[in-house]
């Protein structure tokens, strides 16, 4: 985990259209909730199709309000609930399924996740708020849990570092330094990608690629002064 100030604002939810923030922004209005608007978008279209799929843009809040912003949001989703449907897709999951979903509450919008533990109760299948907190804990540790680069694959590019090819020192950066926030929506903690090892051979690499991309600019320059 990154050693992160936690008063610093990290993206809670990232939108196509400003529209589709109106109402989380409203409900972070009312709740005297500070965040944050940025336009991450491209700044030029390389297709010059005017795809509007590319645009992205992130409402950003501090990590520590994570938490009371999704409790905000359960609590109105269950203030505005109606009855299920009864052609709505999910009466047509499974057990399984539905326990996933709700696990899964980050893939989800939280009426779903509302009105699959309210299905699963109806086929006489008792959830507990225990055994949501459980399930979604146990499924945010594993998507939290840091991705492993096998070391046979940074041998080859530590080997290959020795052409100083810029493009690995961007590559060892990024295994290095790469982070993101909390990807279960659990907390607003920003987090490293990679593992302790990966990071270390990351660094290793980035290193290696700039000592030998600076080795070979003095043999060239070399070169072409004693020629």
């Amino acid at each position: 985990m990154l050693k992160d100030d936690t008063r610093k604002f990290v993206t809670y939810q990232k939108y196509n259209f400003p529209e589709e923030a109106s109402q989380l922004i409203e409900l972070l209005e009312e709740n005297e909730i500070t965040y944050e608007w940025e336009n991450t978008s491209p700044t030029f279209d390389i297709t010059f199709s005017l795809n509007t799929s590319q645009n992205e843009f992130r409402l950003k809040v501090r990590a520590e309000d994570f938490l009371k912003i999704d409790e905000l949001l359960k609590e109105r989703a269950l203030s505005n609930l109606s009855e299920i449907p009864a052609d709505y897709y999910l009466r047509d999951f499974t057990d399984k399924e539905l326990l996933e979903l709700i696990s899964k509450k980050e893939e989800w919008s939280i009426q779903d996740v509302i009105w699959a533990r309210e299905i699963l109760e109806k086929r006489e299948i008792p959830i507990s708020d225990k055994i949501v907190e459980t399930l979604q804990e146990v499924h945010g540790r594993e998507l939290r849990e840091p991705e492993s680069v096998p070391e046979g694959v940074f041998q080859r590019k530590l080997i290959l570092a020795f052409f100083g090819n810029p493009l690995n020192i961007l590559e060892g950066w990024s295994y290095w330094q790469a982070s993101q926030t909390d990807p279960s929506r659990q907390t607003g903690e920003k987090m490293y990608i990679y593992d302790a090892k990966t990071r270390e051979l990351g660094k290793r690499l980035m290193t290696r690629s700039i000592f030998f991309l600076f080795f070979w600019m003095l043999v060239v320059l070399y070169w072409l002064v004693l020629n």
